[in-house]
């Protein structure tokens, strides 16, 4: 799950980064790839510098809470 928000950034920020430091990370529920078909992914990030910036997320399937993250990321260059 962790490797799926670093992959949907890196796709949105069209740059490699790396994971600085997670304050919270919480896996709540597995998922299922062979029973479930969607997910959903709420990521709110914001600048810190020009290299780091804020994340917090959640990704959810059926309403059910799978994963919460909040933490940082370094861009690569």
């Amino acid at each position: 799950m962790l490797q799926t928000l670093k992959e949907v950034l890196e796709e949105t920020l069209k740059t490699a980064i790396i994971l600085k430091k997670a304050d919270s990370l919480k896996f709540m529920r597995m998922i299922d790839p062979v029973n479930t078909e969607t997910v959903l992914l709420d990521i709110i990030y914001n600048s810190i510098d020009d290299t780091t910036f804020n994340v917090t997320a959640k990704l959810s399937t059926d309403e059910m809470m799978c994963f919460k993250f909040q933490g940082a990321f370094l861009l690569l260059k």
